[in-house]
């Protein structure tokens, strides 16, 4: 197995002689010591340690920019703990922030709070049509996840968006919601798709499964 540390080096396990119980085995750690007083190794590794219990909401948001993805889960976790207590940050930093990746943090965040709080998930719906396709897609992500219905047209037209991204969530997200009428576009989507991107087949197909319309399937088994 290999992790990183927050010394910034990577831990290597190895068990010697594979997954035999030998009774044996060794750690490496391979890093470059010039970097450990680097400032960013210092703060991430006191950041990690501290953890973020006692820190505060502007704090905890700030965080969602860090360039160090295990602080920003950090963060985002403790933030959705939190739940109708960040909600308004959360909102704030999801619609607009310099940081793509506070923007998508803030989302998952959201994502989390919303699975006891489906009130909380309706506010994602406008991100559906963000100018930013990966917030699309990761909107769609979660809004699908969480089966919202309020997300199913929004859902069925990111079908045909610009960004294959977009439209792979798009796809998962129409399919767990289960409305049979949502087969055809689905069908679309494969045809336009033409065997070409295997993920976009992928997610066409899961669709039909969740969608279970047997008659639609049979008569599009002959379709060229």
């Amino acid at each position: 197995d290999v992790d990183f540390g927050p010394d910034g080096g990577a831990y290597v396990a190895d068990w010697i002689e594979g997954w035999d119980k030998t009774g044996k085995g060794r750690i490496y750690r391979v890093h470059d010591p010039a970097l450990a007083k680097d400032a960013a190794v210092r703060e991430t590794k006191k950041l990690l340690g501290e953890g973020m219990e006692k820190r505060s909401l502007r704090e905890l948001s700030r965080l969602l920019e860090h360039k160090d993805m295990r602080v920003r889960l950090e963060a985002q976790f403790a933030l959705a703990e939190k739940k109708a207590e960040a909600t308004n940050r959360l909102f704030a930093a999801a619609l607009k922030n310099e940081s793509q990746l506070a923007r998508l943090h803030a989302i998952w965040a959201l994502g989390q709070i919303g699975r006891t709080s489906r009130a909380t998930l309706s506010g994602l719906v406008a991100l559906l049509a963000d100018p930013d396709s990966e917030v699309r897609a990761q909107s769609a992500k979660v809004l699908g996840d969480a089966r919202l219905e309020e997300a199913y047209e929004p859902l069925i037209r990111l079908l045909q968006d610009v960004s294959p991204r977009v439209r792979f969530f798009a796809a998962l997200g129409v399919g767990k919601l289960g409305h049979q009428e949502a087969t055809e576009p689905i069908f679309l989507l494969l045809r336009e798709n033409a065997d070409q991107d295997p993920y976009l087949r992928h997610a066409g197909m899961m669709a039909l499964v969740w969608l279970n319309d047997m008659n639609a399937l049979v008569a599009a088994a002959k379709d060229s």
